[in-house]
């Protein structure tokens, strides 16, 4: 423990240069770092570089640690014969896969001990269900904390319901191997005596669902920093947006669903909207559809300049789980959001009645076209929701409920 009291957090992550804050999980480990060292505690990242080039990565950390947004990070990384490997992800129970494995993960976990003692950690967050062996072979006496986010689970059984719905055949069994793994995963591991973050009350229902005891999981929400102040920028007339990691399939999916079903139909009303998808990564399928109506950026350092110039923030979602930061983003940034049931499910009552929810096409064409048609109506719905999310979505609350939760967890491992 740090001679001021606070914790030493080591915190275990993967990163991938590419998406960087583009990605969600990404957005939670760097805002929650800074208010946790605000609060007086350390945070160290030990990170798998996921880049074949770890050069810009290692550079990028750098920076976040110039600019206190972390204490320190050491580059930990899972290596392992590709037979190994490849036997290990054809096992569906983890306790096969763990078997194969054991030898490298016992020089992992002996690995991160050691940063563990150096560091004096007081607590090990595990980011990322590949090393939720950890706590089984670590010497350490840290305590653990895993950060499961969303529920594997539940994201591919939506997946399944896409694909009985598209009757791809094809598809459809590649999401049963999924649902599979990911069930078998996480009934193996939920079930295990470790506290469990979750990312929003529905992920947290269904992990509870899985492993049969809600007390060893807890909701630690994302926050939301401040968009542009007003007056700082125009919004640009017709100009509708989506934002996300590109080839994360939902994000895609639901640009897709927009694209095909719903973009039509207000082109029709109205020629000149434009439809903007900005996030890294843009798969072929969604850059074939740029155009004089469809602008697919790809990578931009300035989300909230992109959200905040745009009159309409979507979020299509049709599949997926976890916490929907985008709209989040959307509402700080005081854009009308209109949005599927998926996209606003992880929120407040008081939040969801502001957000203009509309699941089918028609639904969501129509409520496009009334928002432009008394543009004063939903500039004031969009100041209010911004009024109401600033108050309950604050990184520094949440970060505190961290702190409150590693205590409790290091307390029980010394007794």
């Amino acid at each position: 423990m740090s001679k001021l009291g606070g914790l030493n957090f080591l915190w275990i992550i993967d990163f991938e240069y590419g998406t960087r804050l583009h990605h969600g999980a990404l957005i939670r480990y760097f805002n929650f770092a800074p208010e946790l060292i605000a609060q007086g505690h350390t945070v160290t990242f030990a990170v798998n570089f996921l880049d074949s080039d770890r050069g810009p990565g290692i550079q990028y950390f750098q920076e976040l640690k110039t600019r206190r947004v972390l204490t320190d990070f050491i580059e930990t990384n899972l290596e392992a014969p590709a037979w190994r490997l490849q036997t290990a992800a054809r096992l569906i129970y983890p306790w096969l896969a763990n078997f194969v494995m054991r030898p490298v993960q016992k020089r992992f976990a002996a690995h991160i001990d050691a940063i563990a003692r150096e560091r004096e950690s007081d607590v090990i967050v595990i980011s990322g269900t590949r090393l939720l062996f950890l706590p089984l072979e670590s010497e350490s006496g840290c305590a653990f904390i895993y950060d499961l986010g969303d529920c594997q689970t539940l994201y591919a059984r939506r997946q399944l319901a896409i694909r009985m719905n598209e009757r791809n055949i094809a598809g459809l069994f590649e999401a049963l191997k999924t649902a599979l793994f990911a069930y078998a995963r996480e009934h193996y591991y939920s079930r295990m005596q470790v506290m469990k973050i979750m990312v929003s009350p529905v992920d947290k229902k269904k992990i509870d669902e899985i492993s049969g005891d809600p007390d060893t999981s807890v909701v630690i929400l994302n926050g939301v920093r401040d968009g542009l102040p007003p007056g700082s920028h125009s919004k640009i007339p017709g100009r509708i947006i989506f934002t996300g990691n590109m080839d994360f399939s939902p994000n895609y999916e639901a640009a897709l669903w927009f694209l095909h079903h719903v973009l039509p139909l207000v082109l029709r009303q109205r020629s000149d909207a434009s439809f903007v998808i900005a996030g890294a990564n843009p798969i072929p399928a969604l850059q074939r559809h740029a155009s004089n109506n469809v602008v697919i950026t790809g990578y931009v350092e300035d989300l909230n300049r992109e959200i905040a110039c745009s009159e309409i923030y979507v979020a299509p979602l049709v599949s997926g789980g976890g916490f929907k930061n985008k709209v989040l983003e959307a509402i700080a940034n005081r854009t009308s959001v209109v949005a599927t049931s998926i996209a606003v499910e992880s929120f407040s009552p008081e939040v969801r009645n502001l957000v203009v929810v509309a699941d089918s096409p028609d639904e969501m064409a129509e409520a496009i076209m009334a928002i432009w048609r008394d543009p004063q109506a939903a500039e004031a719905r969009a100041e209010t929701l911004h009024d109401l999310v600033m108050a309950q979505f604050s990184w520094g609350s949440w970060a505190g409920k961290i702190a409150e939760l590693a205590r409790k967890v290091v307390a029980q491992s010394k007794a």
